[in-house]
């Protein structure tokens, strides 16, 4: 009986009524004002927008194929993480180049929050959803950690709202799927510590594991269709790609399923309320697993004007090539409007060979190198561009000129 029919039947007090009736009133207003925080703060910081983002969008909206496959670069020569953490912001600057990216960033970031908030509410209360709101909202640093941690948000619900169902479980795993194409490792260890909230006894038995079932096999059916259609693409992948997923996640996540599994159990048969705080814990570690999956470094070459328009002028597929952090290339794209090669992926790079082979056919025009020591990765690069070319010094960045 709800608190409205029991006041009414006098079945109990009226002031333990009037309080349960005001209650989700008061939470309401909690997750609200939660919410109205996020946007004030998110957009005080447009900053914590991330170039690298700016980039991978921008590409993505010149070039398809770099939007599959989240290149830096429009002629997708270099994914830069996982190939979906561009796709939404890539659509919206495709329909309109003006687009703000802060406000796309902002709406997944209020979601993320809301999404996490109304979860945890369910399970542990309006304080305890506040709290869990309030830390993701503090977390999250980019759109597309916001995009990561929203798809394992809406992974979650399900196992709060609507378990047993093989319907909710089979949304669940859509979600969870598109989490990992958008967030990589991160986010595939934040499936995995949902789907061992599912191996405990929140269902029968019977019912749990084939919930995991349905879950895991229709995300990995998702990350499994991007993998089938990829070697296909016109011109095939890119040259270089940094790693987003693999081996060590698909040994950690299954690990952390069944650490998270058998120690909710052991917890089980000593504390009865232990399944409530494991799933409170997986929530809120998997949503924050979606933020800071990704370094967020600074860019080390100034995006000058000078700088600028050298590249503005070059006139070749990529106006120039840079070493050190994916961020100088994103920050020198941005500034100059033309594409620009990043030779660091992670911790490869692109060979020697392939690069000579761009030059070679006028693909590149300039290598720029900032001042400071240059990473094992590419110091054969460096090294050969210092013999075979000349080098200018345009404010603190070494610009060799690859036409002469």
């Amino acid at each position: 009986m709800t608190p409205a029919a029991a006041l009414a039947a006098r079945e109990i007090p009226v002031p333990v009524a009037t309080r349960a009736l005001a209650r989700p009133r008061r939470g309401r207003a909690g997750v609200l004002a939660l919410l109205a925080a996020t946007v004030v703060t998110r957009s005080l910081r447009p900053d914590r927008l991330d170039v690298l983002d700016r980039a991978v969008a921008w590409s993505g909206s010149q070039s398809w194929k770099a939007w599959f496959f989240g290149t830096l670069d429009p002629q997708a020569a270099t994914s830069v993480g996982a190939p979906a953490a561009g796709w939404l912001s890539g659509l919206v600057l495709r329909i309109s180049a003006s687009a703000d990216l802060v406000v796309l960033a902002t709406v997944l970031t209020v979601l993320a929050v809301a999404v996490l908030t109304v979860t945890v509410r369910r399970i542990a209360g309006p304080s305890a959803g506040l709290v869990a709101g309030a830390v993701l909202a503090l977390l999250l640093r980019s759109g597309d950690e916001a995009q990561t941690a929203l798809l394992l948000g809406v992974t979650g619900y399900p196992l709060v709202r609507h378990r047993g169902s093989a319907r909710w479980s089979l949304g669940a795993g859509l979600a969870g799927g598109g989490a990992v194409l958008v967030g990589g490792w991160g986010a595939a260890l934040g499936v995995a510590l949902l789907v061992g909230t599912l191996l405990l006894r929140w269902t029968p038995r019977r019912r749990a594991v084939l919930d995991v079932a349905v879950l895991t096999g229709t995300a990995a059916a998702c990350v499994g269709v991007w993998f089938v259609v990829a070697p296909g693409w016109p011109g095939g992948p890119p040259v270089s790609s940094g790693v987003w997923i693999g081996p060590g996640a698909g040994v950690l996540a299954p690990l952390a399923a069944t650490a998270l599994a058998l120690g909710g159990t052991w917890l089980w048969r000593r504390w009865r309320g232990a399944p409530r705080v494991v799933l409170v814990l997986a929530l809120v570690l998997s949503a924050g697993l979606g933020a800071g999956a990704r370094a967020h470094d600074a860019s080390t070459i100034p995006a000058d004007t000078s700088t600028t328009s050298l590249l503005q002028a070059a006139g070749t597929t990529w106006s120039a090539a840079t070493v050190g952090p994916w961020q100088n290339a994103a920050a020198l794209e941005l500034a100059s409007d033309t594409a620009v090669l990043t030779l660091e992926t992670g911790d490869a790079a692109m060979s020697l060979a392939q690069f000579q082979s761009y030059v070679a056919t006028g693909r590149v025009r300039y290598l720029l190198v900032p001042d400071e020591s240059t990473s094992a990765a590419t110091s054969d690069v460096v090294a050969w561009a210092a013999a075979a070319h000349t080098a200018m010094t345009v404010g603190t960045t070494t610009v060799y000129d690859l036409s002469d």
